[in-house]
Parts: C-alpha cells; structure tokens; sequence
C-alpha cells in the first residue's frame, strides 16, 4: 500500500457512495456449532468500490456570534448499512485547522471543541450548541474520521446526509488496514462484509478487497486474495508496518518470524508509535512475544509481569465448550441488543472452541475486558478441522467446562492498542453469508481500535 494519507484528522471529507451490503459473516472460536441460539442477519448485496469526496470545507461560522442551532445524523460503517455505536462527533475550535501529511503509524491528539456528543446505539446522533453558519463539523471513530461542512440556521435542525456520515472505504479519512493470513480464521471475511470489500458465498471476493494481504504460501486458504508477499515480507520490515493504522493477525498465521528479535521489536515499535494489532486465537504470541506486559496470558505461576513466556504456553483451551458470556461494555451490549444478537437473559452466545485455544487470564493496567463468561458444554459440533498445533509441547491441564474466563480484551501500548479475542471467524466448507453474534462483536470492534 504505498500511497500517501492525511492523519484522522484530515481536511476533506470523504463520502462513500454505492454501498449497501449488510454486515454479516460466519464466525467460531476454531470451530463452531449450529445452536438454537444463534441470531441471522442476512446480506445485502456486494458495495460498490466507488466514493465520492465532499466539496473543500470553506467554513463561515463564527463561534463568537451566540447563536446557535443542532446538527443530526446517522453514522454507518464503510457498508452504508451497519450502525456505528459511540462515535464521536464534534464541532473544532479551530475551523481552518490544516493537517499536515501523516508520516507513519502515528494518531494525531484530540483537539479542543466547541460542542461534542456521540452516536447511540443505531448510529444517530443529535449535536447542539453549533454555531451558525457553515460550520466545519467532524465524525471520528477509531481508525476512521470525516470532516465535513454543514448550513446551520440558528435556532434550527441542520440533518446531515447519510452519504456523508459513511465511513470511508479508503483514501483520506480511511483506516489502513494490513491482513496476514491464516489457517484457522478469516478477519479478510468479516472486513468484506464490512464494506471492505464484495462478498461472493459468504466470503471475501478476490481482488476487491481495500486493504493488503500478507501471509506465506503454506496455508491452505481457499479463496485467499493476492498476497503483497509473505508474513515475514511485511514484519521484518518496520517503514512497511508503518504505513498501516492495523494489522490483523489471523489465528494459523506463520509464527516463524517471531523467532527473530528485530520483528519483536519492530511489532513494538509500531504499537508504541501508534500502530494497532489485532490478534486472534492461536496467534496470540504476535503480542505476548512482542509486548508481553499488555496482555497478561496463561502460563507459568511467578514469571513477572512483561516477561514473556515460551511460545504457545497459553494454548491450553479444551475442546467442545461453549460459552453464554457477559457483554462487559455497555455501548457494545446496547449495540448487539439493537441488532436482535442478545440471548433473553441478555448474554451473547459464544462457542466452537477447540483444543488448544489461546487463554486470557486478564488485560493488564489500562486494559479493556469486552467479554468474559462461563464455559460449559457445547453440543453438535459442526466444525470441519482441528487446530494442526506445530509447537510440539506438552500442555499440561486444559482450562475447562466450568471455569469462568475472560475471551476478548483490548490493551493500550505507548499511543497504540493490541486486541485479542480467543474466538474468531471459521473457515469451514460451510460458508455463510449469515451474521452470528459473536461474530457481530469482532466487527464492532475493529472500529475501537
């Protein structure tokens, strides 16, 4: 991806247009299950790959004047159909702010506002006290911002269109997003399904994906996209990592390059300067081996804090469990409440745990628990494989039905986030265009880091 982008606080807005599929995928922590529980939401057809910018905000607000009116709106991921939860969306100070060229893996510091609120559940949000006039106003969410000019009557509602408070699928306002595949999961799949990309039998399209796939010629992916080179190919080289605001490490990917300190601590620095990992399942030791003291792991009892562990210590998960788990975040609880995702006792379904599954003990300081719940049987597996474990060691006792663990977590690093989830998507002969819950809270959270 060698292309220039602004920082998320650009000066353009762009608009994305054309684009109607509904977010949905099929997802399982190694495996999966059909289960009465389990909630659908079904596809709309594939995005177009075209967006169109906003005119060049050329504000005339004036903040001094007194008088104001509300702004209102709807804010949707990069599919035009997907509601996005707790963005945030403010009025600037400063209305003729110029951003310079974003220079690497970095995120700009939040600046002072007028007026700020954000999104609910559906994505609406409704935002008074803005001055006047045309006025610049800003929606940011993770990754993601737009910047756009709305005529505001004073004492009056000014309602945004929806083309303009679409996430953008790339170009300025876009995350920059690498991929690095794998043998179990396919986050290329749920990005698809977020506008990232055309979606053709529940999966991602080859050649129309909006981001860059990495990953090495001995995993059997059908389906897989071009790749830009191997996994080594992408973290050996830190200017590379830096030109992406995440990284995806799929559970399965090749783990080979973290035998290599200098990957270690380019993985480091990139979170440090404000890069983001997302990590699934067994690729848990691209942040346990790179930044040990985010994410405290299963191991051994008195290895120190930050101290990281051998290699697949923490793969320790049993087979056939499953888990109605707790929603610990509230926008996210409300979020899959809307959505029709929660079980009537207000828990989400999570299951198709295998063996050998990546185990959380807990995120450490300035950590984010999303999920955590009880284990216990799981029936009917319809899972097609088994995690293929190469790290060829003995792992003593399996956390087990019964246990109460924690399954998704994000922690901050220097002026990045790592994200890891013990379950993910499945990549089985059965593929779906259909949405489970737990699938739903994967998506959700690519736009929290």
């Amino acid at each position: 991806m060698q292309r220039t982008h602004l920082r998320w606080l650009r000066p353009v807005a762009l608009l994305v247009s054309g684009i109607v599929l509904t977010l949905s995928f099929t997802l399982a922590g190694c495996g999966g299950s059909d289960d009465d529980d389990d909630v659908f939401i079904s596809p709309s057809p594939s995005p177009s790959s075209a967006f169109n910018p906003s005119p060049t905000p050329s504000p005339t607000a004036s903040p001094s004047s007194g008088l104001t009116g509300t702004v209102t709106g709807r804010v949707l991921a990069p599919d035009g159909r997907t509601a996005v939860s707790d963005a945030l969306i403010y009025v600037p100070s400063d209305q003729t702010r110029a951003l310079s060229l974003r220079t690497g893996a970095g995120r700009a510091a939040p600046e002072p506002a007028i007026t700020e609120t954000r999104t609910d559940a559906n994505g609406n949000f409704a935002l008074a006290g803005v001055p006047a006039g045309d006025t610049v106003v800003k929606i940011l969410k993770g990754q993601w911002l737009i910047k756009t000019v709305v005529s505001v009557v004073a004492g009056g509602t000014a309602t945004v269109p929806v083309a303009q408070t679409t996430l953008p699928v790339t170009g300025a306002g876009a995350a920059r997003i690498a991929v690095v595949v794998g043998a179990f999961d396919r986050m290329e799949d749920v990005l698809a399904k977020l506008g990232l990309g055309e979606v053709e039998n529940g999966r991602l399209k080859q050649g129309t994906e909006r981001f860059d796939i990495y990953g090495g010629p001995d995993f059997n992916v059908p389906g897989l996209p071009q790749s830009l080179g191997d996994t080594n190919s992408l973290v050996s080289d830190a200017a590379k990592l830096a030109q992406y605001d995440i990284v995806f490490f799929n559970c399965g990917a090749d783990e080979g390059p973290l035998e290599n300190a200098a990957v270690r601590q380019n993985l480091r620095n990139y979170v440090q300067n404000g890069g983001n990992l997302y990590v699934t399942d067994l690729a848990y030791d691209y942040i346990e081996q790179s930044i040990p003291e985010a994410i405290d792991f299963f191991g051994a009892d008195g290895v120190p804090i930050g101290t990281a562990e051998e290699s697949g210590t923490a793969e320790v998960g049993a087979s056939d469990v499953a888990s109605n788990a707790d929603v610990q975040d509230d926008n996210l609880r409300n979020w899959l409440s809307a959505r029709g995702a929660l079980r009537p006792d207000g828990k989400v379904r999570i299951e198709g745990f295998l063996s050998g599954w990546g185990v959380i003990n807990k995120a450490e300081t300035g950590g984010k628990e999303w999920i955590r719940g009880l284990l216990v049987d799981e029936e009917g597996s319809r899972s097609a494989h088994n995690h293929r474990h190469g790290k060829g060691r003995s792992r003593g006792r399996q956390v087990s039905v019964g246990e109460t663990r924690t399954l998704t977590v994000t922690a901050p690093f220097g002026a990045g986030k790592v994200l890891y989830s013990s379950y993910h998507t499945e990549p089985s002969e059965e593929q779906s265009s259909e949405l489970r819950p737990q699938e739903q809270i994967l998506a959700y959270l690519v736009f929290e880091l």
